[in-house]
């Protein structure tokens, strides 16, 4: 009988067998790779990387607004611009290490930016030009979403409010509050200041081809400053902070009847203002805000101020570099703090008995050229009583005499 190495069979089997080798080899090697990856994939992601989705369960200003976004992008309701893309950025703050000192790490723009808000807005430097328009505000009474976002107070707002710069209009998405105030005026802060955010609206169809052409960009944001200081309680605010929700849970809706937006702005004949071209004042703080500030404040109660420092005591951006940027300034006609044109003093009256005191130019230097008159005194003549002069009357009367040119 021949050895099974000698029969002709023996290839075949040895074949057969390295074949179901290697496909069990290579079968047990994908099965393994296959288990490592989801016992060490996507899991672990979750829970090592501090950027991932696990802040759309835990984190109170995460994507989750996005679901609800109706403007596509992270500005519209549900996300203020006090918190844009944290979960990107990370957990900013106001102090330390994640402070406003060092909000570079988040967006490098923060410190290389050349156009950052909050600034100084020094009256003396601003610039009047005579096309500057007033703010048309078209706010009415709406539904608020109240929410305590961990770095203010917000209320959302519905998108019927809006309002009209130079003719193109702009949609409310929230107002907000800091403490104390991020702008300064003429060196001045104040106790508070609230930002009413508004995004460039598609109602546009009406304006001139030109104007049209000119439109800022999709996503634009145009903001409205005020300033707040201690004195009257304000009405809508004492009514919508009645309760304000923690960190972490849902916002309090509410509809307040009669009380709008226009609660948080002064009172219409004071509403000159500053405006410029800046940035969004927190991370990732890009330069696409016009920003109009108002230069009269409006009034919160004690209590109300109090109420919402005990939570932010402070939650202000310093204030940052101009640079080359222009400032102009609006003076409403009804504002007598800020009137439209210079006002000439009062002039004494001239009596006529009397030379009239005229006050003395003092002495130019040696070869300078003086535009002031030299000082005139006059010696007015006592009136005297006007003669009575007798009619002169023709000696024959006159005819009246016709030429006809032919």
């Amino acid at each position: 009988m021949p050895k099974i190495s000698q029969s002709i069979w023996f290839p075949v089997l040895c074949s057969l067998i390295i074949t179901i080798g290697a496909f069990g080899g290579l079968t047990y090697w994908m099965v393994g790779k296959l288990t490592e990856h989801k016992a060490h994939g996507g899991d672990s992601h979750a829970k090592n990387d501090p950027h991932g989705d696990s802040h759309a369960k835990n984190d109170p200003h995460g994507d989750s607004h996005a679901k609800n976004d109706p403007h596509g992008d992270s500005h519209a309701k549900g996300k203020s611009h006090e918190d844009t893309n944290s979960s990107a950025l990370g957990q900013w703050s106001y102090e330390g290490e994640t402070g406003p000192t060092h909000w570079d790490q988040f967006s490098k723009i923060a410190k290389t930016g050349i156009r950052q808000s909050p600034i100084d807005l020094i009256t003396q430097k601003t610039v009047t030009p005579i096309n500057l328009t007033p703010v048309g505000f078209h706010y009415q009474d709406s539904v608020f979403s109240l929410n305590n976002n961990g770095h203010t107070i917000q209320a959302e707002c519905d998108p019927d409010n809006s309002i009209i710069i130079d003719g193109y209009h702009y949609t409310l998405l929230q107002f907000h509050f800091h403490a104390s105030s991020e702008h300064l005026i003429d060196g001045k802060s104040y106790p508070m200041e609230v930002h009413l955010v508004h995004v460039i609206s598609d109602k546009q169809n009406e304006l001139p081809p030109d104007v049209q052409a000119s439109k800022p960009p999709a996503k634009s944001l145009a903001v409205i400053g005020v300033m707040i200081k201690e004195g009257k309680a304000n009405s809508l605010i004492g009514n919508l902070w009645k309760k304000i929700p923690d960190p972490k849970k849902p916002p309090v809706h509410y509809f307040i009847t009669g009380q709008n937006a226009n609660a948080l702005l002064p009172e219409p004949g004071k509403r000159s203002f500053y405006r410029y071209n800046g940035s969004l004042t927190t991370p990732p703080c890009t330069e696409n805000v016009l920003w109009t500030v108002m230069s009269e404040p409006i009034e919160f109660s004690k209590e109300q101020i109090e109420s919402f420092t005990k939570l932010y005591s402070k939650n202000n951006r310093p204030p940052q570099k101009t640079h080359q940027r222009f400032v102009l300034h609006y003076h409403d006609s009804g504002d007598l703090h800020t009137p439209s044109a210079p006002v000439s003093a009062p002039q004494p009256p001239i009596h006529l008995n009397s030379p009239a005191a005229l006050p003395s130019i003092p002495a130019l230097p040696k070869g300078g050229a003086s535009k002031q008159p030299p000082n005139i005194r006059l010696q007015p003549v006592p009136l005297q009583p006007a003669k009575i002069i007798a009619p002169i009357a023709p000696e024959e009367p006159l005819k009246p005499r016709l030429t006809i040119n032919e």
